[in-house]
């Protein structure tokens, strides 16, 4: 929890919530969010009333991220992120690659994904097999796979994908 409230604290130095939601009103508020639209919904009262953002969904999936961004966050917060760079170990004081995130979403530079774009299964089940085999997902992250059902999984994708991807070694 510490390394949200760094990285939310970070971007509060440089950035309005209530400015940066109306300049960008219509990429927050997408039907293409599905269910995340409803929550956006549900907690704006609490951002208007104290003009602040008290975190964004960040969809434990693959993120785009703009190098311009980095360079950026790296110029303004230097001595901050040299300094948790020296960290051999997770510290209270760190923040994570959700403040890259947050900082393109609060500046304007995204472009919003769709509920369905990626989805994260926390183990090997039925609806994973079935999502592979429907091409559900543009992207799907896996937590953890059991050795004995990687088998399975990877016989999905070759029902879906029967060509060898021309990247593969």
């Amino acid at each position: 929890m510490n390394v949200s409230v760094n990285d939310l604290s970070v971007l509060a130095k440089y950035f309005n919530f209530r400015k940066q939601f109306k300049a960008n009103i219509w990429n927050w508020l997408r039907l293409r969010y599905g269910i995340v639209l409803l929550k956006t919904l549900y907690m704006l009262p609490c951002y208007w009333c104290i003009n602040g953002c008290r975190g964004l969904h960040s969809p434990h999936t693959a993120a785009s991220y703009l190098k311009s961004t980095f360079i950026e966050v790296w110029e303004k917060e230097s001595k901050y992120l040299k300094k948790i760079c020296n960290h051999r170990f997770r510290d209270k004081s760190d923040v994570n690659q959700w403040l890259m995130e947050w900082w393109q979403v609060m500046a304007g530079k995204f472009y919003p994904r769709g509920s369905k774009f990626s989805r994260m299964y926390k183990t090997f089940n039925n609806e994973l097999l079935y999502d592979i085999r429907h091409k559900k997902h543009k992207l799907i992250c896996i937590n953890y796979l059991p050795p004995e059902k990687i088998d399975i999984v990877c016989r999905a994708y070759d029902e879906v994908l029967p060509e060898k991807s021309a990247f593969e070694l």
